[in-house]
């Protein structure tokens, strides 16, 4: 007859060995091992094979082949963006970018409807898979971003902002070629990001495209000081502008964790040169402010620069007072 294990109030949890001779305790409060359904497995292996049909209809499509080619590529990327992917399907990063540089190649930028689903498929498909394009892909795909920001209407370029933001996640560094374009005098997205821009959208897509520039990785080059520099003023710039008085209160709120993530991104993507006192200053003062930006019932002035004071390096041990002698009884 089989053993039977029961616990009892007050006994020790049976333990299991392992093949290594290891004992590990089972805890009757442990959530049970449940492996993968064979509907879900085949709905994951479905998802990647569908993926690799639309993709591979897509590549074999050719510029200018036939009449129809507008509708077979709006339906092939209603098909990819439809789908729910995630990393556990087996779609190698491989596929990701070459479907993605041949589809810059064949949708041209006088389709600003196939342009905004082409965005919204960059978006999609790196977003979801989790996907580091490669260092060709980045160069093609931010130039074809880059001059539909310059070329196409503007009603599109919330949805491109949002496919360079995507793109550029944590390859500020690789994006050296592109970085007068985006960040110089005159560039793109430091002219969306300004706090004078009236298109809120524009400027919430600007600033994560900065906060994502600025992305330090571990292993990799930090932004260019310069770069980095003109980063950190536009968020602090920011922050310390006030709402504009037809602005939505979420908007404003997704512009200010906007350039609140930014910040943290400028400060922790590797050693640089910050300001003297008066930017550190200004940073405290607007943090300080931004604390309780939405309490109810709290409105406060702050100063515009809060000034640290400066701390020892150690602490010092305060020296004990020697004790009061014993004062003497009066005499009687």
């Amino acid at each position: 007859m089989a053993a039977r294990a029961t616990l009892t109030p007050g006994s020790s949890p049976p333990m299991s060995s392992s093949p290594a001779g290891l004992t590990v305790t089972l805890s009757p409060d442990a959530v049970p091992f449940s492996p993968l359904s064979p509907g879900h497995r085949e709905e994951m292996g479905s998802v990647s094979a569908r993926f690799s049909h639309s993709a591979s209809r897509l590549v074999s499509l050719r510029a200018g082949d036939s009449s129809s080619l507008k509708t077979q590529v709006n339906l092939l990327f209603d098909q990819l963006i439809s789908e729910n992917y995630s990393p556990n399907h087996n779609i190698r990063p491989e596929e990701v970018c070459a479907l993605l540089i041949h589809v810059t190649r064949l949708v041209p930028l006088s389709q600003e409807h196939l342009v905004v689903k082409l965005c919204q498929l960059t978006h999609h498909l790196l977003n979801q898979l989790q996907v580091i394009v490669d260092e060709q892909t980045l160069n093609v795909c931010v130039c074809y971003v880059v001059r539909a920001l310059s070329v196409c209407s503007l009603w599109t370029h919330s949805e491109v902002l949002q496919a360079l933001s995507t793109l550029i996640y944590g390859n500020g560094p690789r994006c050296y070629q592109h970085l007068s374009e985006l960040l110089g005098d005159g560039g793109v997205v430091r002219l969306y990001s300004d706090p004078s821009q009236p298109d809120m959208e524009l400027r919430r897509g600007a600033l994560t495209c900065m906060a994502n520039l600025c992305l330090g990785v571990p292993g990799q080059a930090s932004l260019d000081d310069p770069y980095r520099r003109v980063c950190f003023r536009i968020f602090l710039q920011t922050l310390q502008s006030p709402k504009p008085p037809d602005a939505e209160e979420l908007l404003y709120c997704t512009v200010i964790q906007g350039a609140v993530k930014g910040l943290q991104s400028s400060l922790c993507g590797g050693k640089w040169r910050f300001g003297g006192q008066e930017e550190l200053g200004a940073l405290l003062a607007v943090l300080k402010r931004f604390m309780f930006h939405g309490c109810p019932g709290v409105c406060v002035e702050w100063p515009a620069v809060l000034y640290p004071a400066p701390l020892p390096q150690y602490e010092t041990c305060s020296t004990p007072k020697p004790p009061e002698p014993p004062r003497n009884p009066p005499t009687q």
